[in-house]
């Protein structure tokens, strides 16, 4: 029973019996005793949570209430109450039915011995609680005697989280037997009932609607987390880590501990001890291999690559089904990916095909109309294979810490928005956009910086330069002016390039345009002073302790709280990128990750054009539901040039790999070369574009660069400047890079097949269409 002790182990043993505390503790610790026996029964669960006898009960005794003149009434207080409060319990009822749903409940232990033999234990325990308040319902006293009882009888997650849901319902069932004399026998109910049974109405009345109240305005989150002795086990993570993290982290964690219990019939306290010996005694040489914090963190075990481990150290055995799911989802999630779109694409093309060949068509036109049809049916093979991966796969919610103190300082990190200078209208959006982005992720530890250049021209200076970076430069000092005192620093920059001379462009430009500002940036934080940064504003001392970058495109809006979100999921150790030792290949975590993004809802109303089509409708070039299906089946999402990397990482992954003047759209290759993941629950938004002008030319920047990555799926590709290597792409990544090229000839390929079917292909017409 040591083991188990908690912290209300220290009341000392010669403490006065016939004190409140020590009557508390004697009742909860007998009671736990008589509850050690316990299994998980097949009874008729309805018989508690089934409300509606209740519901009739309730609703009776409020009309006849409503009904009477209370004026006299020697029930008027306890009248009054429930004619005031009715909606409380009503809510309190439906508020059961949907925390205890028959499944969960069935799971709840239940006693095997005694008078309440086959009644869940914490439903006994919950009455209890609810006998030894008669006063008033405090959540302390409550607290006081989990502990108490969990010295001598340990109690499951699930019984812990049923606790608010069966005090709720003991109430009503107290608040019921008090009213059954209004109900059935309401005709004879008169004034002259006894004083002593009116007294006590009218103290149970409205101690059930107090109790009800209070337990509404609990917390039961962090009630939860102060009396389970899983989280405390959980808490002794090495890495000291587990209580850094966000709640439903922390959640996630102990649901695995709460489902490996019940597999291997062991204790959920065992479970979770286990666990945490595991990351105590991660090998040094391995852990290094892994990246040590990971290693040594409780959650490698229970959520990452380390769950075999401590599923073998319980002896579990999963069964074929299991194994063969795991075999396809965890060791070839690319063949279980590419074999499904190859088998539904063949499949659809089976159609068309037959068709063709029962018109007696010439064969011209069977490989002509073949040709046309690839792109359409693997268009829909595609859609068809990502909704059936979402629907077999459990979404992946990375890990996060929660950093509610705050940004530390090891987590430094600047919000940067790479753009263009080119009209003082569009240099005051920039401005504002900016300090929009402060005022809604404010830390000391969070910085916000425009990476700007000129727009490209015939010539390295022109007229109107110099009062476009004046005015820019004006407006960043005057934010830090703003902001700056009162924060005792300068939580705004601005970093200008300048132009050089590009051959293939035949023009002065910013070097790689928003690629190069990155690189350059990135190389401006390690120390590089050959950049072409020539305007450099704020406080420079804080470079070199910026460890992440969060990267925003001029329209995005960044919510509240958003930038500390993506902070603390890739400050996770099990998100921190590992790479082999020895051959250099990422074995886990990510450099980069990309939130969801979203369409800004006003921006959806500009005009005509885009409230028809800035939903997320069909195939789009970055649609959230791929990327979802990339996360949750491969572990890795697609980068789309919005969100977070850590500095040197990101460096390292790209250091020579993209030649210059080569790549316009460096996002997906980015993401492909540093290991991208998906953050669905963390959203930005940008605008859609307002005109079909705009976004034509939005759609036209997006497949040029798309066809850019055409190299990437040789065998061998660029390397540096001058040389070629080996293409080490995986087989999903140049799927990555072929998928968009498929998406780019969706239009063109749908409006050939039209024309061709009306004009040219045998058979129906409509049919083609």
């Amino acid at each position: 029973m040591s083991a188990l002790q908690t912290g209300t182990e220290g009341i000392k043993s010669d403490l006065d019996k016939s004190s409140p505390q020590a009557l508390l503790k004697s009742t909860a610790q007998h009671l736990a005793r008589s509850h050690s026996q316990v299994d998980r029964l097949s009874v008729d669960y309805q018989s508690l949570t089934h409300l509606d006898d209740r519901k009739i009960i309730l609703d009776q005794a409020y009309a006849f209430f409503r009904q009477q003149n209370l004026g006299d009434s020697p029930f008027r207080q306890a009248g009054e109450w429930l004619i005031d409060n009715h909606y409380v319990v009503t809510s309190a009822m439906k508020q059961i039915e949907q925390d205890m749903p028959g499944n969960y409940y069935r799971q709840l232990p239940r006693l095997l011995t005694g008078e309440w033999r086959a009644y869940p234990r914490i439903y006994l325990l919950a009455r209890e609680i609810l006998t030894n308040q008669v006063v008033s319902l405090e959540i302390e006293v409550v607290r006081q005697f989990i502990e108490y009882y969990q010295e001598v009888t340990p109690l499951e997650i699930g019984e812990l989280w049923a606790l608010p849901t069966m005090l709720r319902f003991n109430i009503i069932e107290r608040l019921n037997r008090s009213l059954l004399p209004f109900t059935k026998s309401i005709n004879s109910v008169v004034p002259t009932q006894t004083g002593a049974a009116n007294d006590d109405l009218d103290h149970v009345v409205p101690w059930c609607i107090l109790g009800l109240r209070t337990l509404n305005s609990q917390d039961w989150k962090s009630f939860f987390e102060q009396v389970s002795l899983v989280d405390r086990i959980l808490a002794q993570d090495p890495a000291g880590v587990y209580h850094e993290m966000n709640f439903d982290t922390r959640d996630s964690y102990r649901k695995v501990v709460e489902q490996l219990s019940k597999k291997v019939n062991l204790a959920e306290i065992e479970v979770a001890t286990r666990a945490v010996a595991l990351a105590r005694q991660a090998d040094t040489g391995r852990g290094a291999a892994l990246m040590p914090t990971c290693a040594h963190h409780v959650g490698f075990y229970l959520v990452d690559a380390g769950l075999p481990q401590l599923e073998k150290l319980l002896s579990y055995r999963p069964s074929r089904l299991l194994r063969l799911q795991r075999w396809w989802l965890d060791k070839h999630p690319t063949r279980l990916y590419l074999g499904s779109l190859t088998v539904l694409s063949l499949l659809l093309y089976l159609l068309p095909a037959v068709y063709l060949h029962q018109l007696s068509a010439p064969p011209v036109q069977i490989v002509v109309g073949s040709l046309l049809l690839i792109v359409p049916l693997l268009t829909i093979a595609v859609s068809l294979g990502s909704q059936l991966m979402v629907l077999m796969v459990k979404p992946r919610i990375l890990p996060k810490l929660a950093f509610e103190g705050g940004i530390p300082a090891d987590c430094r990190t600047m919000v940067v928005v790479p753009t263009l200078l080119n009209t003082a209208e569009h240099n005051k959006a920039l401005v504002q956009q900016l300090e929009l982005h402060y005022l809604r992720n404010q830390d000391p530890n969070i910085s916000f910086a425009l990476l700007t250049d000129f727009c490209d021209a015939p010539q390295q200076h022109m007229p109107e330069d110099n009062a476009l970076l004046k005015q820019i430069s004006q407006d960043i000092k005057g934010l830090n002016q703003k902001h700056g005192r009162s924060a005792n620093r300068e939580p705004f920059y601005l970093f200008h390039r300048k132009r050089l001379w590009n051959a293939g462009e035949a023009c002065w430009m910013g070097w790689e345009r928003k690629r190069g500002k990155l690189e350059e940036f990135n190389r401006l934080l390690l120390g590089d002073e050959t950049t072409t940064y020539t305007i450099q504003i704020g406080n420079l001392d804080v470079l070199p302790a910026i460890r992440y970058i969060i990267t925003l495109d001029s329209d995005t809006i960044l919510p509240h709280s958003q930038a500390r979100r993506l902070i603390g999921t890739l400050a996770h150790p099990l998100n921190r990128l590992r790479i082999h030792p020895e051959n250099g290949t990422v074995i886990g975590g990510y450099a980069v990750l990309q939130p969801r993004v979203e369409v800004e809802p006003t921006s959806a109303n500009y005009s005509k054009f885009s409230q028809i089509f800035s939903g997320h409708n069909g195939i789009d070039l970055y649609s959230v539901a791929v990327s979802n299906m990339y996360q949750d089946l491969i572990g890795e999402g697609i980068y789309m040039g919005k969100g977070i990397y850590e500095v040197t990482t990101f460096s390292r992954c790209l250091t020579e790999r993209v030649p210059e003047n080569t790549l316009l759209s460096h996002d997906l290759f980015e993401g492909l070369q540093c290991r991208a993941g998906f953050v669905s629950d963390v959203i930005v938004y940008e605008e859609f574009p307002p005109s079909y002008k705009s976004y034509a030319r939005r759609t036209h920047r997006w497949i040029r660069g798309d066809w850019q990555l055409l190299p990437w799926l040789l065998p061998s590709v660029p390397h540096g400047n001058d040389g070629r290597t080996r293409n080490k792409l995986r087989l999903i990544d140049r799927w990555k890079i072929f998928d968009n090229l498929r998406r780019s000839l969706v239009h063109p390929a749908v409006i050939l097949l039209l024309l061709a079917g009306w004009l040219w292909l045998p058979g129906s017409p409509l049919l083609w269409t």
